[in-house]
């Protein structure tokens, strides 16, 4: 094991040690930032993969701007708060968010996007004849599945199990309206899988985890850990739909490992996390040109129908310099992508800066509103290492959706809200 490997993941330990401190904040930004950081480049620097290849020190200084550009933006915000207190996570927890909604407003937005959610659903399996996970080749059926714009509405499958989480756990309802919420639940959560699509049930994830810790106290570090199993043990069984047909170990032989084959079964976890930072290590070196705000505001040229156009124009490529399948990048790409090292210190550091403020916020102002946020916060930060996921069109809509729900469902007069109130 390298000195780096072993700095990265005593790194991790302390953090998670950290978290075992009276009152800490297990997901404040700069420990869920610095604990997946610490454990991707510890886990990248292994180099268990044939794939993979030596740093330059250009690449490790680019990276290391990047990141620590956005735990300076989150010291800033910590500077610029001192003097203002936060409220501890339990009264935060203690607080009735329930005063805040309007249940029959919650319950029909719920109705209303699961069925916008099924009518975009059977559009294109009509279109496309069958569904991905039925394909002869599951994988590229997967890619080719969606119709622009229509697949919006199903790719809200996560702001759907979300608010109906939300709302079994805030709302005393009756019961028949709890087993239509939980059947709507089950229908979203199965019919998805047959699209072969793993990100949005990490997005869910987050979303519901954020949600829970900060708002009830199912949530404990042991939990966590468990239902991170669960998840990982789902997104492994997709992976297996997508390439069973292919060939056994079918991953572990494309990704010329070097440990024995009976280990396979850590090759998707292991790669899945490294080859982002393999990527970008091996491009940032190699690249020449800037694309000026193309990748890092991606949203809003696949909004405007200007990607493709612009792509084809200028001959941009979305991914350069890679050297197997694997072709995800970490956040950190895009900026320096775009605008270089100056461009990649100072969007990451404004990314860093937000993220902190919202925390805040929430911290400070907690209200369902802002905890939904902070989840949605949440999610951009632990899927980093994987990619920006504030350049998808998806991402930006779902996040659209959740503020928009959460501000129709408000009260128009909530009146004072108890913080220490039992719930």
């Amino acid at each position: 094991m390298s000195i780096v490997s072993l700095i990265c993941f005593l790194i991790a330990f302390l953090i998670v040690l950290s978290c075992f401190r009276r009152g800490a904040d297990i997901f404040s930004p700069a420990r869920v930032f610095g604990f997946i950081w610490a454990v991707a480049i510890g886990l990248a620097d292994l180099k268990l993969s044939r794939l993979q290849h030596e740093w330059s020190a250009f690449a490790w200084i680019t990276m290391l701007i990047g990141l620590l550009s956005f735990l300076i933006g989150v010291f800033f915000v910590s500077i610029l708060f001192i003097s203002k207190s936060s409220h501890p996570i339990d009264e935060i927890r203690r607080r009735q968010y329930s005063l805040e909604i309007s249940p029959n407003t919650f319950y029909l937005s719920i109705l209303i996007l699961f069925c916008l959610y099924i009518f975009a659903y059977m559009i294109e399996w009509f279109k496309a004849g069958t569904l991905p996970l039925f394909a002869t080749f599951p994988d590229r059926a997967r890619n080719e599945f969606p119709i622009f714009g229509i697949h919006l509405f199903i790719g809200a499958m996560p702001v759907i199990l979300f608010l109906v989480v939300e709302y079994l756990f805030l709302v005393r309802t009756l019961i028949i309206k709890k087993i239509m919420l939980t059947a709507i639940f089950l229908i979203t959560v199965i019919s998805y899988f047959f699209l072969m699509n793993r990100l949005y049930y990490v997005l869910f994830f987050i979303l519901a985890l954020g949600f829970t810790y900060y708002s009830t106290k199912v949530i404990r570090l042991r939990t966590v850990g468990f239902a991170g199993i669960v998840l990982v043990g789902l997104l492994a069984f997709l992976q297996y739909f997508r390439e069973a047909r292919y060939a056994e170990n079918f991953l572990y032989v494309v990704s010329e490992m070097k440990y024995s084959s009976k280990y396979a079964v850590l090759t998707g976890p292991y790669m899945y996390i490294v080859m982002n930072l393999e990527n970008f290590a091996r491009a940032v070196p190699r690249l020449e040109s800037f694309t000026f705000g193309f990748f890092s505001f991606d949203f809003l040229m696949a909004l405007t129908g200007l990607k493709h156009w612009l792509i084809a124009y200028f001959g941009l490529q979305e991914r350069v310099y890679l050297v197997s399948g694997y072709n995800t990048f970490p956040f950190i790409w895009d900026y320096y992508y775009d605008f270089g090292i100056i461009g990649l210190t100072l969007l990451s550091g404004s990314l860093g800066f937000v993220c902190a403020l919202i925390h805040r916020w929430m911290r400070t102002q907690p209200s369902l509103l802002n905890v939904s946020l902070y989840a949605i916060i949440l999610f951009v930060i632990v899927i980093s290492f994987f990619t920006n996921a504030l350049a998808s069109l998806n991402f930006i809509f779902n996040s659209v959706l959740i503020i928009f729900v959460h501000i129709l469902i408000r009260r128009k007069n909530p009146g004072s809200i108890p913080l220490m109130a039992h719930q």
